[in-house]
């Protein structure tokens, strides 16, 4: 890839800007385009955290104040940083605080705008416009509804939405007509609420595909993402000619960078555009016969098929060799912290066996780590 997004996790640590400015730090060594998503967690607050320094582990809480103080300070710091390939975005880590952050909810449930709903977009919207930067957010069923009834509604051109999971065809109305970007990352989970991708598209919502990030089920190979949407979408959709080839290529290029809010120097190949190329390897048994070039992207190709990234005009990789970092340091240093971090936080119960013989995964069967 040359560009990604990343929030600073799952419930977002804003409160202390290290934490953003390092991954900051490290995607300008490294030499790639980076948006750093940074903003506050979900209630309640004050929220708990830990942190492992002087070796042992300390436990505080910190206030919304805290989290928003620590949002402009990774802004300020990097903000255009690494000669403006480092954007930072505010990023609240949902839409509306008083719903379920990581699920559909129903119209019964989805009422009306908490105090702190509207706290948070206020706050999100004064530091987006202080700062003249854009917006990201996560967003399911209800939440676009209930964020259009704001003042400060967190939404518009200048912000792009993950998820958007069970949304109402009058959701996906709101977002067309507010000129909302959204994000979409297909798999299993669809089935605990499907979101309506043809229908954003066919509203004129302008849609990027993405991995949501790494885990068992995903990898950051955004080859295998636009597959996994195509499949999920003709399924479910029963439509096999859904997601031609074609648009699935722009939805990670000039559609992403246009939600990004980017697309007038990078997203396309063009004169006057930032030089921004992947150069993929096709002369391979399995994207052979080079007929349909696009077709055996998408249905064929995968990540390890990327021989070349540069960015910016400068080379990153070439032969599948990255120029700018130690690449076997840095798995050595991650697969080395990784342990450490289960180890610390007591979770080796939910490191299991894979479920050899079995119909159906259990988890009465823990795995001895490494080392």
């Amino acid at each position: 890839m040359t560009c990604g997004v990343s929030v600073m996790g799952s419930m977002p640590r804003s409160d202390d800007p290290r934490i953003g400015g390092n991954h900051a730090k490290a995607y300008g060594e490294v030499g790639v385009r980076e948006v750093v998503c940074v903003g506050p967690c979900a209630p309640p607050w004050p929220h708990p955290v830990s942190v492992w320094e002087s070796g042992s582990r300390e436990e505080r809480t910190f206030s919304f104040d805290e989290a928003m103080a620590g949002t402009e300070a990774v802004i300020e710091t990097w903000h255009h940083g690494a000669d403006d390939r480092i954007r930072v975005f505010v990023t609240p880590f949902t839409l509306i605080t008083s719903l379920d952050p990581s699920n559909p909810s129903t119209p019964d449930v989805a009422t009306s705008l908490s105090d702190h709903d509207r706290l948070q977009a206020r706050r999100v919207r004064e530091i987006a416009a202080r700062w003249k930067t854009r917006i990201h957010t996560d967003a399911f069923a209800g939440m676009v509804r209930l964020a259009a009834k704001d003042e400060w509604a967190l939404l518009g051109p200048d912000v792009h939405i993950q998820h958007l999971r069970g949304i109402s065809l009058d959701e996906v109305q709101i977002l067309a007509e507010t000129g909302t970007h959204a994000s979409h990352s297909a798999s299993s989970n669809q089935a605990t609420g499907r979101c309506p991708l043809p229908e954003l598209m066919q509203a004129g919502v302008n849609v990027a595909i993405t991995t949501d990030g790494t885990a068992p089920k995903v990898s950051f190979d955004l080859f295998q993402a636009l597959r996994r949407a195509q499949t999920v979408h003709q399924l479910m959709s029963r439509d096999m000619f859904l997601l031609p080839p074609g648009k699935l290529l722009e939805m990670v290029t000039i559609d992403a960078a246009n939600a990004l809010g980017w697309d007038d120097e990078i997203g396309s190949l063009e004169a006057g555009k930032k030089a921004d190329v992947i150069v993929v390897d096709l002369r391979q048994p399995h994207l052979t016969p080079n007929l349909m070039v696009v077709h055996r992207l998408i249905y064929e190709a995968v990540g390890n098929d990327v021989d070349t990234v540069i960015v910016d005009g400068r080379v990153l990789m070439r032969d599948r060799t990255v120029l700018t970092v130690d690449e076997g340091g840095a798995l050595d240093l991650g697969q080395e912290e990784s342990l450490k971090l289960i180890e610390r936080t007591g979770l080796q119960r939910h490191v299991h066996e894979p479920g050899w013989g079995k119909v159906r995964l259990s988890f009465d069967a823990p795995v001895e780590l490494p080392g």
